[in-house]
């Protein structure tokens, strides 16, 4: 038990530090969409537990045994061409919406899918946090190469 605490503290606390840099791609766990290769996934991650595709991405997923400490599951959508375009982060503890405000900031637009799931989109940053059905708690956390805000 306490090794799971341990496990998410680190796992808080790498988010924070990974996302506490101004507007400009947000890294995670070392992994920057837009630059890291599927290459470098695996040689820092493993061999994923499933690999599937979904139009022209390939999806690296880590999950049961093989998730990534701190996670779920997390998937890495890789290019045609080999880079990671989008991870998706699906965190293994609760983590609240004012840790999330605190963690990320508060400029984000709040904005719901077509399915009703709240999400904060923060422009510029390359990051959206789907919430819980309550919007109270995150869901997932999606890293992409960010925009510059105009489009």
């Amino acid at each position: 038990m306490r090794r799971l605490s341990v496990s998410c503290t680190l796992f808080a606390l790498s988010m924070a530090l990974a996302l506490s840099r101004p507007a400009a791609a947000r890294d995670w766990n070392g992994v920057s969409p837009g630059r890291t290769t599927a290459e470098a996934v695996q040689k820092r991650f493993g061999t994923p537990t499933q690999t599937k595709k979904k139009g022209e991405s390939t999806i690296l997923s880590y999950s049961g045994e093989q998730a990534i400490e701190g996670t779920r599951q997390t998937n890495f959508y890789v290019t045609p061409s080999g880079v990671v375009a989008e991870i998706h982060v699906f965190p293994k503890t609760r983590i609240d919406l004012e840790t999330v405000r605190n963690t990320f900031g508060k400029r984000y637009v709040k904005r719901m899918t077509d399915t009703f799931r709240t999400y904060l989109y923060y422009e510029g940053q390359g990051l959206v946090v789907f919430l819980d059905e309550e919007g109270a708690a995150v869901y997932s956390i999606v890293f992409t190469k960010a925009t510059d805000g105009k489009g």
